[in-house]
């Protein structure tokens, strides 16, 4: 394994979302890859949202509650560390202007497509 990130903590990653993943959010290293890449799914949608001057409401139609729980604890953690916040429900999240600074640090050259995030699924 290569650890190619030298991140602002001066630590060594695999790659600037496994420090996003394990230096800031402090999740464990030890994730399973389909809820590492819905954690960063969510993060690009409430980035293309708030460049776009709106809010990310996510998907609930056609998905098991089990899925729609771990979006919305998703979006409970992103809240918990001021990246997001929320109205009456956090269904519809919002990035912070700190959110914006991750997302820039995640995706310097700008959040990936939605076409380019579907095809990655």
């Amino acid at each position: 394994m290569d650890f190619e990130y030298e991140a602002p903590d001066g630590c060594h990653y695999e790659s600037r979302q496994s420090y996003v993943w394990t230096g800031v959010m402090k999740f464990c290293g030890c994730y399973s890859d389909s809820l590492f890449n819905l954690f960063f799914d969510i993060l690009a949608k409430l980035y293309r949202a708030k460049l776009e001057g709106g809010s990310y409401f996510y998907e609930y139609k056609n998905k098991t509650e089990a899925e729609t729980d771990l979006q919305e604890l998703i979006l409970h953690a992103l809240d918990a560390h001021d990246f997001a916040e929320h109205g009456t429900s956090v269904r519809g999240c919002w990035l912070t202007d700190k959110g914006v600074e991750l997302c820039k640090l995640v995706w310097p050259d700008g959040p990936p497509s939605a076409q380019r995030a579907k095809e990655q699924e």
